[in-house]
């Protein structure tokens, strides 16, 4: 099984390079192949950092705030608003409103009625202001919002090359870290047998220990590139791989009219 670093122990559960004899946790990646044909499409990674932001989920909040809030401020404009009415049934009775008879009788026919509103001046005038605040809230945090994807999605897009560069300066230096135990190895032998000085040996020794750091160094900004882009997506990095391609069976022709 092809593993991140070196050769995979099977019944151990860790990996072990040749050139590095502490044993490491398992990471299921082919170290061979490029990370990124590995990974998911980079704009399926990017959706699931949105919807993973606790950021972007909190402003999304805010939006439904804002929104709420001006449903209310339509639904309590008039609540100050009071409406009294009254009416009166008459019949054809006369009343007599006046001393001179002829000019002061009224039928009483039909019926009277009255309406009477009444709207406080800071109701009608302050409800337009009160909806123009909710609206540019709303528009505020849909602006805050869209701002903390793009740095979101620059900082993924950022630390997904940064982990692609290590990954291939990973490589070289494991190489380069090879062929530098296989000198050391061979110039051991040579000391042994006394065909080097033992400063030469040490010399060659020296150029494996600097290429072993070299691996380290590369090999942990791999690991923290890998890791940041876990942390920053919200998910593990085992669930942003690629599924393994099933291989499909060739139907035989017997069964094609069946």
């Amino acid at each position: 099984m092809a593993t991140l670093f070196g050769q995979a122990d099977p019944t151990s559960g860790y990996v072990f390079d040749e050139t590095d004899t502490i044993p490491k946790d398992t990471l299921f990646f082919d170290a061979t192949k490029n990370v990124a044909d590995q990974l998911l499409p980079l704009d399926t990674i990017l959706q699931i950092a949105y919807a993973n932001s606790p950021t972007l989920k909190f402003y999304g909040a805010q939006i439904k705030v804002s929104k709420y809030n001006m449903r209310y401020i339509r639904m309590t404009s008039f609540k100050d608003l009071s409406v009294f009415y009254n009416y009166s049934i008459g019949d054809q009775q006369i009343f007599v409103t006046g001393t001179t008879p002829v000019d002061n009788t009224q039928f009483a026919n039909g019926y009277r009625f009255g309406i009477n509103l009444q709207l406080p001046m800071s109701t009608l005038f302050g409800h337009w202001p009160r909806m123009k605040q909710a609206r540019a809230e709303l528009e505020a945090s849909e602006w805050r919002k869209r701002e903390i994807q793009l740095e979101l999605r620059r900082e993924v897009q950022m630390i997904y090359v940064n982990m692609i560069e290590a990954q291939r300066k990973l490589n070289i230096r494991t190489a380069d870290a090879q062929v530098a135990l296989l000198s050391a190895n061979v110039a051991e032998e040579q000391l042994e047998k006394g065909r080097i000085p033992p400063h030469e040996y040490s010399r060659i020794r020296n150029i494996y220990a600097i290429a072993a750091v070299n691996l380290e160094q590369e090999r942990a900004n791999f690991m923290r590139a890998f890791f940041d882009l876990e942390a920053l997506v919200g998910v593990s990095m085992n669930q942003l791989k690629k599924p393994d391609e099933e291989k499909v069976k060739p139907t035989k022709p017997g069964n094609l009219n069946k």
